[in-house]
C-alpha cells in the first residue's frame, strides 16, 4: 500500500475471545483489520483461565499481519487495548509466565475475598480504591497467583516475579523486557491503586500480599516506551524471539483497559505527535 512516511497507526485490542489489529490513518479512518480467535480453559468450576504465551502469540500474529499491509516503513505507533481485570505472573529473567493468566470471569480467589469480607475490610477497600470486594478484581488474582507458586511470595519480594495485567504483559514482551508499566485504566481495576493519590496503595498491597517489588509504575500512556526486540543472545523471552518491531523508534502511545483504547487520542492525529524519547 502507497503511503506518506508513519501515516499508519496499529491499534491492537487484545480480547478474551480473540485479537485483533486495526490500521487507522492520520485521519483516524480504518483501512483494515485482522483478527485470530483465543481460547479459554476452565479446569475447574468456576476457574477461568488462559494460556499467556497464546495472548502474545496471537497479538503478534494480527500486528504482523497489519505491519505487512501498510508496510513497517509506513507505521508511525501502536495502540492497546486489553482485557481489564485478568492478572498474569512471570519470572523477570526469563520472562516466562509462572502460571496461566486468571481471567477477569475467574472465581478462584472468591474463598479469600469472603475472609476479607469477614474481617470487615470492604469499606476501608472501598475509601482507597472505589471497588467493592470481589474476586473479578486483579488483586486476588495475584495472590493466588504468588500462593500457587514454589516460594511465590519469597520471590516476588526480591523482584524475581512481576505482577501484572494483560497491558503489562504485552508491552513487556513488545519491547524486550524494558518497559514493565501499566496505564491507569488498568490500574484501577486491580483493587491496589489508591484513587486519591493515583499510586498504589501500600495498605492494599499488604492486605493482599502483593511486595510492591513485584509491581511496575502506574503509567499515562504519553510515557510512549519504544517498540524493541529480544536481543539474540537473550532469552528473557522464548515467546517473543521472532517479534520485530515494525521500525526503529516506533512507540507504543496509547493503551488502556477494554475497548476505549482502540482508539487513538487526537494528540496522535496531530502534527508531531511522536515527541517522547527512545
Amino acid at each position: 500500500m502507497q503511503a506518506t512516511a508513519k501515516e499508519f497507526i496499529i491499534a491492537l485490542d487484545e480480547g478474551t475471545t480473540n485479537a485483533k489489529a486495526v490500521v487507522l490513518d492520520s485521519r483516524g479512518k480504518v483501512i483494515v483489520k485482522f483478527s485470530q480467535p483465543l481460547a479459554i480453559q476452565t479446569p475447574r468450576d468456576g476457574w477461568v483461565e488462559q494460556s499467556g504465551e497464546a495472548l502474545v502469540t496471537a497479538s503478534l500474529a494480527v500486528i504482523a499481519s497489519a505491519v505487512a499491509h501498510v508496510g513497517a516503513e509506513n507505521v508511525a505507533a501502536l495502540a492497546i487495548s486489553n482485557q481489564r481485570e485478568t492478572a498474569i505472573g512471570w519470572y523477570r529473567d526469563s520472562g516466562e509466565p509462572i502460571n496461566a493468566a486468571i481471567t477477569w470471569q475467574c472465581t478462584r480467589s472468591a474463598a479469600f475475598c469472603d475472609t476479607l469480607r469477614h474481617d470487615r475490610q470492604e469499606q476501608h477497600i472501598k475509601r482507597a480504591t472505589g471497588l467493592p470486594i470481589a474476586p473479578l478484581f486483579s488483586a486476588s488474582k495475584m495472590r493466588w497467583l504468588l500462593d500457587a507458586t514454589v516460594d511465590g511470595h519469597l520471590r516476588a519480594e526480591r523482584g524475581e516475579i512481576c505482577l501484572g495485567t494483560i497491558d503489562s504483559w504485552l508491552l513487556w514482551n513488545l519491547t524486550a523486557g524494558e518497559a514493565f508499566c501499566c496505564d491507569y485504566s488498568n490500574a484501577s481495576r486491580t483493587q491496589l491503586l489508591n484513587l486519591h493519590r493515583g499510586e498504589w496503595d501500600d495498605e492494599m498491597l499488604a492486605l493482599f500480599g502483593i511486595p510492591r517489588a513485584a509491581r511496575q509504575a502506574a503509567s499515562k500512556p504519553p510515557t510512549a516506551p519504544a517498540l524493541r526486540s529480544w536481543p539474540r543472545s537473550n532469552r528473557r523471552s522464548a515467546i517473543s524471539t521472532r517479534w520485530r518491531p515494525p521500525s526503529p523508534g516506533t512507540m507504543a502511545t496509547s493503551w488502556c483497559g477494554a475497548w476505549k483504547g482502540i482508539f487513538p487520542t487526537p494528540a496522535m492525529l496531530s502534527p508531531g505527535w511522536r515527541t517522547a524519547p527512545d
